[in-house]
C-alpha cells in the first residue's frame, strides 16, 4: 500500500479503487474492507494526491 500511496503522488495521478484493493490483496490476505475513499479520485493534470495517513487493521485469521 505504501509503494502504490508513494507512486501516485504525482500531478494527474488518479486515486483508484481497483488498484488499492490490488495493492492490499497481497499472499495471505483473504478479504478487503476499505473505508475510504468510497470511489475514484479523479484528478485534472494539475492536481496531486497527498495522502495524510492511513491505516490497516487485522482482522484474524480463518485457518
Amino acid at each position: 500500500l505504501e509503494a502504490y500511496i508513494t507512486a501516485q503522488h504525482r500531478l494527474g495521478r488518479d486515486i483508484r479503487l481497483s488498484a488499492i484493493y490490488a495493492a492490499l490483496h497481497v499472499e495471505g490476505v483473504q478479504r478487503v474492507e476499505l473505508a475510504a475513499p468510497l470511489a475514484d479520485i479523479v484528478l485534472n493534470s494539475t492536481q496531486a494526491s497527498f495522502c495524510t495517513e492511513y491505516s490497516v487493521v487485522t482482522g484474524g485469521s480463518d485457518e
